[in-house]
């Protein structure tokens, strides 16, 4: 919705004009662009504007400065494009948690993410009191009851009675409830106290949910999973992608091992992946090992990689489908939809299988 502009004062050749933003803003917070890039100036009170392209916001009031010859504000906003950051007080009603955004980048090949806050976890409650799983920053913890949707006030000290909750004890990890509001299905959302570097390479399967500011870059040639034999070599260590004594190469080259998968569950914990061609006996430039002791015979090992000529494979990818939802209530929606169009396509295929099973019967299978 268009911000509605009023004349707050003048000065010597410049109007500052005001606008309400609807929300419990933090004074001061607000940067200010105009289209060509260019940052207002800042100031610190509505009343000590001095010249044009100026801002202030205060009371959740946005003030600008704009040339004296303006006389209708709304058509000189919607010829002017300006654009506005700001924070507010409350900010789980925007979707996010503090001013504490995750960010998602590229390292090398392996994709990361800069966990700075903990959006949903499940709390176990004894005595009125739970443990969060992480060190978080004091006061940004916000408990949300999922069976009714309600949040709980967080305080600094118990009243006794009443949806409250304290946040404290070492590391900031202790929250307590008061006896007999305790929340049937607690979440937690918080700030961690320090940030976490988390590799998300396994992301390459699936959806890539990802909050704030993010940049991403997409790319092809990437093999899911392909079966593979480790062997044995003389040093009673199995390789993977290397036929240094034995032979255990995947089926193109390799330029990055991404993942290793012992029937099904994620495994390269215990696998050291080296990124060299091993003197020629790597099948590219990547292959793996470990210990005999880590090995399982009886299991079926797949691994996740990245092909080493892509050009010879695949094609540049020319669209990619993203979806972005500005708020909790979109969140919900789109989670809603995709699992209505889940349940839809299960059924036709229950419904096809069916009607393959019939077919077969009547034949005499």
């Amino acid at each position: 919705m268009p911000l509605v502009w009023s004349q707050h004062s003048t000065g010597t050749g410049y109007k500052v004009v005001k606008a309400y933003l609807q929300y419990d803003t933090v004074d001061g917070s607000a940067i200010v662009r105009k289209g060509d890039g260019t940052k207002l100036t800042k100031v610190s009170s509505p009343s000590s504007f001095t010249g044009i392209d100026q801002q202030c916001l205060q009371q959740d009031y946005l003030y600008v400065s704009i040339p004296d010859t303006v006389t209708d504000f709304q058509s000189y906003f919607s010829t002017n494009v300006y654009t506005v950051d700001y924070d507010v007080n409350d900010r789980f009603k925007l979707g996010a948690i503090g001013d504490k955004k995750d960010i998602l980048w590229k390292d090398g090949q392996d994709w990361k993410v800069l966990k700075w806050v903990e959006k949903s976890e499940t709390l176990t409650i004894t005595n009125n009191t739970a443990t969060l799983a992480n060190n978080a920053q004091a006061d940004t913890a916000i408990i949300v009851d999922e069976s009714t949707g309600e949040i709980y006030k967080r305080v600094v000290a118990l009243s006794g009675s009443g949806k409250e909750f304290t946040q404290g004890g070492s590391g900031n990890k202790t929250i307590t409830f008061n006896e007999g509001y305790v929340p049937t299905s607690p979440k937690a959302h918080y700030v961690l106290a320090t940030p976490q570097t988390i590799v998300v390479t396994d992301k390459v399967e699936g959806d890539l949910v990802v909050n704030g500011q993010t940049q991403i870059e997409v790319g092809s040639g990437v093999v899911i999973r392909e079966k593979v034999i480790p062997y044995l070599d003389a040093n009673n260590i199995y390789r993977i992608n290397n036929h240094w004594g034995g032979n255990s190469d995947l089926k193109y080259k390799t330029t990055k091992i991404l993942k290793i998968y012992k029937s099904s569950i994620d495994n390269t914990s215990v696998w050291t992946i080296i990124n060299d061609n091993d003197n020629g006996y790597a099948n590219g430039n990547a292959w793996a090992c470990t210990q005999k002791t880590n090995f399982d015979q009886a299991a079926e090992y797949t691994v996740t990689y990245l092909l080493l000529d892509r050009h010879l494979f695949t094609a540049n990818i020319l669209a990619v489908t993203a979806t972005y939802d500005s708020s909790l209530k979109s969140v919900v929606d789109s989670v809603v939809a995709k699992q209505s169009d889940i349940a839809a396509t299960v059924s036709v295929n229950v419904r096809a299988i069916a009607e393959l099973y019939k077919r077969v019967k009547a034949l005499g299978g």
